[in-house]
C-alpha cells in the first residue's frame, strides 16, 4: 500500500491493518489512472509504429528511385 500510496505512509505506519479499508478508494482511483496511462502508451506506441513504418517505407522507396535514376544513367 506504500507503494501506491506514498504519502500515506505515514498513516499507514500508525494505523492497524483492519481500518485500511479507508484508503481503498483512493488506492482503487490511483490503480485506474496507471492503468489508463499504460492503455494509452500502448496506443501511443502503436502510432508510433506505425508512423516509423512509414518512414521507412518513404526511405525504401527514395533508395529505388535513386538506384533507378543510376542505372538508367549507366545506360545512357
Amino acid at each position: 500500500m506504500k507503494a501506491a500510496l506514498p504519502h500515506q505512509s505515514e498513516w499507514i505506519d500508525g494505523t492497524p491493518p483492519e481500518m485500511y479499508h479507508f484508503l481503498l478508494d483512493e488506492l482503487e482511483e490511483r490503480l485506474l489512472s496507471e492503468l489508463r496511462n499504460i492503455l494509452d502508451g500502448v496506443q501511443a506506441d502503436e502510432a508510433a509504429a506505425q508512423k516509423a513504418k512509414g518512414i521507412l517505407k518513404a526511405v525504401s522507396m527514395a533508395d529505388q528511385e535513386v538506384e533507378d535514376a543510376v542505372a538508367s544513367a549507366g545506360k545512357s
